[in-house]
């Protein structure tokens, strides 16, 4: 089920259960969302 999941989700999850830097690991998701957010009307653009 943990392989069905996006990316970023499976790196919170994984963080989170060996206890390591959950911080870091929410950081990561929120900023790489956000990018990919503002770029993919960019690539979309660029297609046609």
């Amino acid at each position: 089920m943990i392989a069905a999941m996006p990316a970023p989700q499976n790196l919170f999850i994984f963080a989170a259960q060996y206890d390591t830097d959950v911080d870091l690991a929410a950081s990561v998701v929120i900023k790489t969302s956000v990018v990919a957010l503002l770029l993919l009307p960019m690539w979309v653009a660029l297609a046609h």
